[in-house]
């Protein structure tokens, strides 16, 4: 059997040891033995782990545990990643620099008056409606929050758009120290115990959001105003096609 095996990889080596490895063992020892024969030690490698060996289509002999120099690296797909939301991100972004609107800091359990403004036929009037904000969802331009309040003993919601052209002014008339986003336990409350505390810790955070509010407002109006000069100088400024 050693002599026949030792022909069997002489003539045809690939093949031999892969058959060799199948029947066991003992001939996937002796085939290893002939590998280190010959002077490879990565295919002799290949017979002594538990997985038998498999061949790739250039003959040559591989493994999980033996890599391979001359196999053919795998073909790259070239794809492009963008990042999703951020166009519209940076349109957020740019609409909201360019809104007039005047919004202050407020969270919830603060209580607001919201100036809102009603249309009943061909009159419009502004009707203010205070509250408690219950909470505050959404981001950018599709912000809301929403104001409750109690009317004749019925509690009475209200859900507003933060930046809508009808909301004309947002009022904060007391800040409110709670401890969640959503308030919906006032719900069950009713008469004192549906009160709020007044905050008294944590206003150097509302300061630097009121600071950091003016400031943006600040630099907005620069700019406006500095794109407005832009455009009147341009508009000043003769080419000379027309002077002539």
């Amino acid at each position: 059997t050693t002599t026949k095996l030792a022909v069997a990889l002489a003539r045809r080596p690939s093949e031999t040891m892969m058959k060799s490895a199948r029947r066991g063992p003992p001939a996937r020892v002796l085939a290893a033995w002939w590998c280190l024969a010959a002077g490879s030690l990565r295919a002799a490698t290949a017979f002594v782990v538990l997985r038998p060996p498999t061949t790739t289509p250039g003959g040559l002999l591989t493994s999980s545990h033996v890599p391979i120099a001359k196999r053919a690296p795998a073909p790259v797909a070239m794809s492009i990643k963008i990042k999703t939301g951020t166009i519209m991100e940076q349109f957020e972004r740019e609409q909201l620099a360019k809104l007039d609107m005047d919004r202050p800091y407020f969270q919830p359990g603060d209580t607001l008056a919201v100036d809102v403004e009603i249309t009943e036929g061909t009159t419009t009037r502004v009707q203010q409606f205070a509250g408690v904000c219950l909470k505050r969802a959404g981001s950018g331009l599709s912000q809301t929050f929403t104001v409750r309040k109690i009317s004749f003993g019925i509690g009475v919601e209200r859900t507003f758009p933060l930046y809508s052209p009808i909301v004309k002014k947002i009022d904060v008339k007391r800040r409110g120290s709670v401890r969640r986003a959503k308030l919906y336990y006032l719900r069950k409350l009713t008469g004192k115990s549906a009160r709020i505390k007044e905050k008294v810790r944590g206003l150097a955070y509302v300061a630097r959001q009121e600071e950091a509010r003016a400031e943006r407002k600040a630099q907005a109006a620069a700019a406006a105003a500095a794109a407005a000069e832009a455009a009147a100088a341009a508009e000043g400024e003769e080419t000379p096609e027309e002077a002539a």
